[in-house]
């Protein structure tokens, strides 16, 4: 079993545990809680969405999530096979 945890991905051992978590793209930047101290933004990445399926069809799931970039009018997404 593998479980995604926040924009972590933990993949299983097999045996009930876990591996180490992966990080995915979404939230490589930093949060800088200071920032609010100058009116800044803490974190400008906002995940928002988090799928499994199997996108590409070679019958293994696959890792699509979504977020938005803080005062833009924009979204983005990323898929890890």
């Amino acid at each position: 079993m593998d479980l995604v945890a926040g924009d972590a991905l933990l993949t299983g051992k097999g045996d009930g545990t876990f591996r180490f978590p992966v990080f995915a793209g979404i939230a490589t930047e930093a949060c800088n809680p200071r920032a609010l101290e100058v009116g800044g933004v803490v974190c400008i990445y906002n995940h928002r969405s988090t799928a499994v399926a199997d996108f590409n069809g070679d019958g293994l799931p696959d890792l699509a999530s979504g977020y938005s970039l803080v005062g833009y009018n924009n979204a983005s997404e990323s898929a890890f096979p």
